[in-house]
């Protein structure tokens, strides 16, 4: 059978490029039933990279499904990732509901909280001032307490807590032992 990053990306970008995530919530076993019975493993692979190089991404498509674009978003390269939160914050205004402009946020977020050094070079690709104009938009309160049911960032006394602040410190404890190894050589 395929290889999991070969079932994920090709499950991924299957439903990038028709716009629907029946695909994508197929369980892991029917996805690898489905791509090997259709091509040997090495054009699973081709393909695979093909439908990621080659996909016209439906920006508004995946603010609808937040786990997909999350999952978009680590895969790609910083100026690519970029761009397409940004593009994804722009068609927010789109979507029928605050909870889905949110979570599509959410989507937006996890990835780079997962991963800070995305967030490094921001300002050199993304337009700022039209990114936060459409922000503004958005429902702050209910935005705050998604955060928080989510436990992704909340108080506990005085320390803040939550998914995103592990996520911080697990880079910055990271980032500290390669500094330290570089300096002992």
């Amino acid at each position: 059978p395929p290889a999991p990053r070969v079932i994920d990306a090709t499950a991924a970008a299957l439903c990038i490029q028709m716009g629907d995530i029946s695909f994508y919530r197929l369980s892991k076993e029917a996805q690898s039933l489905i791509i090997s019975s259709k091509l040997p493993m090495a054009d699973a692979e081709g393909l695979a990279r093909y439908l990621i190089e080659n996909t016209c991404l439906d920006v508004e498509a995946l603010a609808r499904n937040p786990d997909l674009l999350s999952e978009a978003l680590a895969r790609f390269d910083v100026p690519q990732a970029v761009q397409m939160a940004v593009s994804t914050v722009l068609v927010t205004p789109s979507l029928s509901s605050d909870e889905m402009k949110i979570s599509a946020l959410l989507g937006i977020l996890d990835p780079f909280m997962d991963d800070v050094t995305k967030l490094e070079p921001y300002y050199e690709h993304a337009k700022p001032e039209s990114v936060l104009k459409e922000l503004t938009n958005i429902d702050a309160e209910l935005f705050a307490e998604t955060v928080k049911s989510s436990k992704r960032l909340y108080a506990r006394g005085e320390k803040m807590c939550g998914t995103w602040i592990n996520n911080l410190l697990r880079q910055l404890k990271e980032q500290d032992k390669t500094e330290e190894k570089e300096t002992t050589t």
